[in-house]
Order: structure tokens, then sequence, then C-alpha cells
């Protein structure tokens, strides 16, 4: 089975580390742009943001938000000029490391966005998002003990985190460790239930430990609220049968 990855972007904030002391009006365009940006005005943040650029050259957190934003819009090529300026400006800067790091692996550049999260995590060894980004680019590369423990780190900092648990249980489950996989997927369907990957996960979990009756309760729960959902368990279940439901 195949699990889709679902990319994490820190929220911006407004406060960073800068280079070069922004003026006045570089700050205002900065903060017009983060208040556009939260809601949804992609577009109209990132000329907030370049007008803070044009203002303060160097003005780094400006720079992160503007390559965050071009990440929204999946301008990629952009958004890893903005943030290769901003770790150019300040090599130091978790935030900057991390979010090139992201564009990197978004891209299927998988070794530079593993540079990336472990610079930034040098920095700052508790960010959660790193971590559990670091931890889903070793699985796509199929280090997965690595993955594994990068992950337990992020499920420590946020243990009600559907996709942390989720991506734990996938680890353990490319590893052939079925209980350990049980355990966290489980968690992470009681977190989010409505959420595909994790049923169906668990699901294969299930068959793949010969519990049939947990899997046919699985299935039972499920059918009354998304009958597509269930369909797909019950062919995990039975193999190369389908039941079609609804229809008397």
């Amino acid at each position: 089975m195949r699990i889709i990855m679902i990319f994490v972007v820190i929220l911006l904030a407004n406060a960073g580390m800068c280079a070069q002391a922004p003026s006045n009006t570089a700050v205002s365009y900065n903060d017009a742009g983060v208040t556009q940006y939260r809601s949804g005005r992609f577009e109209a943040a990132i000329e907030s943001f370049e007008q803070a650029i044009k203002t303060a050259p160097r003005y780094v957190k400006a720079y992160i938000n503007l390559g965050t934003a071009y990440i929204q819009l999946k301008q990629y090529g952009k958004a890893k000029q903005a943030l290769q300026r901003a770790v150019t400006a300040a090599p130091s800067n978790a935030n900057a490391l991390h979010q090139l790091g992201v564009v990197h692996f978004v891209t299927g550049q998988d070794a530079d966005a593993i540079k990336n999260f472990v610079a930034s995590l040098r920095l700052v060894p508790g960010d959660v998002h790193a971590n559990y980004n670091l931890g889903r680019t070793y699985i796509r590369t199929k280090k997965y003990r690595e993955a594994i423990t990068s992950l337990e780190k992020a499920r420590e900092m946020e243990p009600d985190n559907a996709n942390i648990h989720l991506y734990l249980g996938y680890a353990h489950y490319l590893q052939k460790r079925y209980r350990n996989a049980t355990d966290e997927t489980r968690i992470a369907v009681r977190l989010a239930p409505a959420d595909d990957h994790g049923q169906l996960l668990l699901a294969t979990l299930y068959r793949l430990t010969a519990e049939k009756s947990l899997a046919v309760l699985q299935y039972e729960t499920i059918k009354g609220s998304n009958s597509e959902l269930a369909a797909k368990i019950y062919q995990i279940m039975y193999g190369d049968k389908v039941l079609v439901i609804g229809n008397k």
C-alpha cells in the first residue's frame, strides 16, 4: 500500500533573525504580508514581502516568509531562490534551513532535504516539524531505522499528532515490525478516524497479523459513514473480492 506524503509548513511568525536591522517601513510591509498570508492571500503576501526586501535587501525574515508563500503556491523554484538567499545571509537560521529542506523534499531532492533538516535540528533539536519531515524523508530513501528515530523524537514532542503516529506506524510496517506498526497506527486512527491512509494501513496490518475479527469490526464501524473507504477495507480483508455497499 502506498501512503501519500503530506507536507507541513511552519506558520509564519513575526520574530526571527535578521542579518540586517530592518527599517520600520520594511517591518510594516513584512507584517502586512504575514496578515495576508494567514488569510490565504498568498499573492498579496508575496508582494508585501518583496516590498519589505526592496526596502531592506538583507531582511532574512522577509526572505523566509517570501519562500514560504511561494511554497503555498507550489512555485518551488522561486521558493528555493528566496530561501537560499535567507540561508546565505543567516546560515544559522534554523527556520530558513527547515523551509529550504521542505522545498527540496517536495521537489524530490532527498539528499539535500536531509542535509537541510539535519542542519536545522543541530540548531534547534526540539523542532517537531524538522524531526517529522526528516523522518518522512528517511522513509522515502528507505532508511527506515533512521526514520523511526526521528519520528519517535517528534512523537515525544507532539504525542497527539496523528500524522506522526501514522508515519511512525508506516516506518515500522516497512521494517515488518507489524505489532509496533499496529500500535502506532491505532493511535493515528483514534486521533484522525476520517483519514483514509490510517484506516487502510490499519486494515493491512490486521490482515498481516491475522486479526480478522478486528478488521471486521473496523469495517463495520466505517461502512455507515464512508462506504467507499469501507469497500477498500473489505478488499484488503478478502483480497480479490469487493463488497458493493448501499445497493439494495
